[in-house]
């Protein structure tokens, strides 16, 4: 795992590297602000692979997977955390508009759950609107307020 995390952490800095200095107008961070493509992309079908790596010491990490074909979305989402469970597991959903809504169905303490997921596509970024928590029913939910701030880098698939 510690390996893994080395590799996929050295693809983002050399992605990001390589990009140079080119005024493509997007604005691409993985902290709490918003994350806005200013043009965004005519969604390809396709397979689609996008990577944020965040938190402290930069040992946050996640990734998403997907392919997409007639506007149905399949894919693989994983969240790894820094000393906290991981989740693990697949996306199923459409893609109408550059926005991807898709149920995420994963794997977190030896539990299967599922959450709604809701990613915009734009200029090889990613973007995730954020969960909300309902204290009643004590689940995470997707509001229609919620904001696109969730940033991941389009990297090569493997």
């Amino acid at each position: 795992m510690k390996n893994l995390f080395r590799y996929l952490l050295g693809a983002a800095v050399c992605i990001s590297a390589s990009c140079g200095n080119k005024s493509n107008n997007t604005t691409a961070t993985t902290s709490d602000s918003a994350i806005v493509p200013q043009a965004p992309a005519a969604a390809v079908s396709g397979k689609h692979c996008f990577l944020r790596v965040s938190g402290g010491e930069n040992r946050d990490t996640a990734s998403v997977q997907v392919s997409i074909s007639n506007n149905e979305v399949s894919g693989t989402y994983s969240e790894a955390i820094y000393g906290k469970d991981s989740r693990k597991g697949t996306l199923k959903g459409t893609l109408k508009d550059s926005v991807i809504t898709a149920s995420w169905y994963f794997m977190q303490e030896g539990m299967n759950d599922t959450l709604p997921a809701v990613f915009k596509l734009g200029n090889g970024l990613l973007t995730q609107k954020t969960y909300s928590y309902d204290a009643k029913t004590g689940r995470q939910f997707v509001a229609d307020t919620n904001r696109f701030t969730v940033g991941y880098i389009e990297v090569p698939c493997k």
